[in-house]
């Protein structure tokens, strides 16, 4: 029997749809469901825009303590005290709208660049916030930064990346990578030639960075220039950013946040919960659309065939057609654990014993549907 045969392989369901849905009402909401990870995201989003932050909740995240963690990446050089926060692999170096220097200026020296993490055990390590540590003095209050000619401040970020910069040290900046770019006609500065610094970071410290690397200590070359780069924890967008003031009012630190730590604490907790509801058998056979659309819109449960951990669940993302199905490397053996992050709701349905099916609604439920023994 062929791939194609066993993913079509339907037995006779064991239990009326009345049956299941009287189980399903028992349940009641005994079925803990967490927030998708696309919920995740999305709240995240209102955090990073926001225009005022908690200092207690700011402090909290520069505290090693459980899943949190604190690295200095390397020191920031300030010549001129003039800052520029930014992508540098995307605005900094091309855009200059996104290069307005900051209204506040800070004495010139070199700085600490900060960043706090949260080591997440279903999203990995994620940078929290990025600090540039003006002096050794706790922060009372923060307040939105200002610029010297825009009047919407943040940081603009399409590369994942961002960067503390002084006015000098950013022009330097912008010389290496025109001039990379002039001897390298075709080259992509990052896959060409930042990628590799960032997987020697990564191999220097792999415990506070996902695969890859998300921060890196590096130097202009030809010059003394020090100017760190680091994640920016989910990714593109637009970040609020925020100098901070001691008791006496004077500015200590420049902060963007990136994630709240808080939030990927009670995500992880869910998490914990919800895995306590997942088969003893975790493994599925799964459709690697699955994993593009970060969808599960059709699943059934057949005999495991493929050994012990096997659930004989087989999870489609529901617009497969049959030349998709009829290449094997279309399909793979996957972890519920980790689809259940993707989709939550599954985890409501996976006790089901062979012979059910169920297909995703218009209403985003699951809604079961009887399978039928094909004719030999």
């Amino acid at each position: 029997m062929g791939l194609l045969d066993k993913l079509k392989k339907q037995t006779k369901a064991k239990e009326t749809e009345q049956e299941v849905e009287k189980k399903e009402q028992q349940l009641g909401g005994a079925v803990f469901i967490p927030r998708s990870l696309k919920e995740i995201f999305a709240d995240n989003r209102k955090y990073i825009c926001q225009d005022k932050v908690d200092p207690a909740k700011i402090r909290r995240q520069f505290v090693k303590e459980g899943n949190r963690f604190v690295v200095t990446v390397g020191k920031a050089s300030c010549p001129t005290g003039r800052l520029i926060v930014g992508d540098p692999l995307a605005y900094l170096w091309r855009d200059e709208a996104a290069r307005d220097v900051l209204a506040d200026a800070v004495a010139p020296g070199e700085y600490p660049v900060n960043i706090s993490i949260y080591r997440s055990n279903y999203l990995g390590p994620r940078i929290c916030t990025a600090q540039l540590k003006i002096a050794d003095k706790e922060p009372v209050r923060y307040e939105l930064v200002k610029a010297a000619h825009r009047k919407l401040v943040g940081v603009p970020v399409d590369a994942g990346t961002a960067a503390f910069a002084d006015e000098v040290v950013l022009k330097a900046y912008q010389q290496f990578i025109d001039k990379w770019h002039a001897e390298n006609p075709d080259g992509n500065h990052y896959d060409d030639y930042f990628q590799a610094l960032y997987a020697a970071s990564y191999e220097k410290l792999p415990e506070w960075q996902r695969e890859g690397g998300d921060f890196l200590a590096w130097t202009v070359p030809g010059t003394d220039y020090q100017m760190p780069f680091f994640s920016t924890g989910f990714g593109d967008g637009f970040y609020s950013m925020f100098w901070g003031y001691d008791e006496a009012g004077e500015i200590c630190e420049l902060i963007v946040p990136f994630a709240d730590a808080d939030d990927l604490e009670k995500a992880d907790a869910d998490f914990d919960r919800m895995m306590t509801g997942l088969p003893a058998a975790r493994h599925c056979i799964a459709s690697r659309k699955i994993f593009e659309t970060r969808r599960v819109g059709y699943l059934y449960r057949i005999k495991p065939e493929h050994g012990p951990t096997d659930s004989g669940w087989i999870l489609f993302d529901g617009s497969e057609d049959e030349a998709y199905n009829s290449n094997p490397d279309n399909y793979c053996m996957a972890d519920l654990g980790y689809i259940c992050q993707i989709c939550p709701k599954l985890i409501t349905i996976l006790d089901k014993p062979e012979g059910h099916s169920y297909f995703l609604n218009d209403a985003g439920e699951y809604e079961y549907e009887e399978l039928h023994q094909p004719e030999e």
